[in-house]
């Protein structure tokens, strides 16, 4: 397990701390890591759409709206666009910036962890239709499995695309 300390310091918190609970909202989180986890806490929660982990028996915030998990999830999850979380990086950027522009010169298609629905490709497709021209980033997450597709989509628009894998710093994107 990579994050070794970080458990090895959570169990210790835990210990000392009577604590129940832990809200987990980690990205490019490993099954290892998360088997681990459940060992040391009575209640996980995990916000995100980590599809390819096995989340049975963990409570799961995820905005994607319809989204397939690859395994059985917690039955009384928080699922679709009910629980939209935005990041804090994000809204100090929206802050930073001040008042937010009339015409449409730039586009961020981001869909999360691993997007199994391909909504990314669909959204390009739909800006292809718009007319205009943007600049368009797209975020792919930790375990998008579509690249290739994604990259085909692309290299047939007319907009300046800029793909970007999962990167550290969401906010940083935006700077």
């Amino acid at each position: 397990i990579e994050d070794s300390d970080e458990l090895s310091g959570l169990d210790e918190f835990f210990t000392n701390n009577n604590s129940d609970v832990l809200i987990l909202d980690k990205w490019n989180l490993q099954q290892d890591y998360l088997d681990a986890l459940k060992e040391q806490v009575k209640n996980l929660i995990v916000i995100n759409d980590y599809g390819g982990l096995n989340l049975k028996d963990i409570f799961v915030i995820n905005v994607n709206d319809g989204f397939v998990y690859e395994y059985e999830v917690h039955n009384l999850s928080c699922l679709g666009l009910s629980y939209v979380i935005i990041s804090d990086d994000l809204i100090r950027y929206r802050d930073s910036k001040g008042k937010i522009s009339e015409v449409v010169k730039t586009v961020v298609v981001s869909m999360g962890g691993s997007d199994p629905n391909k909504l990314t490709g669909k959204v390009i497709e739909f800006l292809n239709e718009c007319g205009g021209h943007y600049r368009i980033i797209v975020i792919l997450g930790p375990r998008y499995r579509y690249v290739d597709e994604i990259n085909k989509i692309c290299s047939r628009s007319g907009h300046n695309i800029e793909i970007i894998s999962d990167p550290g710093d969401i906010g940083g994107v935006f700077a």
